[in-house]
């Protein structure tokens, strides 16, 4: 293995091929920032969630469709930024020649 002391990426020869390992670069503003929408991106989800449960359980008058369309678009973009903040902590890209 070689280490590549000027960067974040390591060098390596595996099975005759260069492996490259980038990290993910990181902006801890921008991860702080995220993870505190998150939260209240959070808040929001389980809101509307609580809504829905209420009214199967007949507790509330109708729920429109419009915070059914919500709650399934809030889900989806809420994985997208866990995806973003995973690969902003944990991510890392790998280059094979």
């Amino acid at each position: 293995m070689m280490e590549n002391t000027e960067g974040r990426s390591t060098i390596e020869k595996i099975d005759g091929a260069l492996q490259i390992t980038i990290p993910a670069k990181r902006h801890p503003v921008v991860l702080i920032f995220i993870m505190a929408w998150f939260g209240g991106w959070a808040f929001g989800e389980f809101t509307a969630l609580n809504m829905l449960i209420d009214f199967f359980n007949k507790k509330t008058a109708g729920v429109s469709m419009f915070v059914v369309f919500w709650l399934i678009a809030w889900t989806v973009a809420g994985f997208f930024v866990l995806k973003y903040i995973l690969w902003m902590i944990c991510g890392r890209e790998i280059i094979k020649v």
